[in-house]
């Protein structure tokens, strides 16, 4: 596969070619260390890391999905490297459940990445770990 440049990717017009109001955003590699990505020239090659953030309205409600997958073959990271470390950090989320306080969920996953030493705090993982939806995108409770 030949690399190809492109901007981060916005594509609201997908959306409503369907009939919904929405956009998707694709970011590549560094920029995927900001959830609302760039819009600088990125280039996709094999084994980039993709972040697609997507979400659209219907009827009123909303929806809002992050994604972060690598292009075709990765780099042969394993249980040791950054990449199964965030994995790991979503396996934090586990820690939810009934009467806990949102910010213990956050701090369980934010610790495997301190751990894994990409941190301290908010060094690399400087955005939070997930929200409510409903008829705002985004919506309590905050983790």
């Amino acid at each position: 596969m030949t690399s190809t440049q492109v901007r981060g990717l916005n594509c609201p017009a997908a959306y409503r070619r369907v009939g919904f109001e929405g956009e998707a955003s694709l970011n590549i590699d560094e920029f995927t260390a900001s959830p609302h990505g760039s819009r600088q020239v990125q280039t996709l090659r094999e084994g980039s890391i993709l972040m697609l953030d997507d979400g659209c309205l219907v009827e009123g409600y909303t929806s809002d999905i992050t994604r972060t997958f690598v292009l075709g073959q990765g780099d042969g990271q394993d249980e040791a490297g950054l990449r199964p470390g965030a994995h790991r950090a979503d396996r934090g989320a586990e820690t939810a459940r009934p009467g806990l306080v949102a910010g213990e969920v956050d701090a369980a996953a934010r610790k495997v990445i301190v751990d894994g030493g990409y941190g301290p705090g908010f060094t690399y993982f400087t955005h939070r770990l997930g929200h409510g939806i409903g008829l705002d995108g985004h919506e309590w409770p905050y983790l």
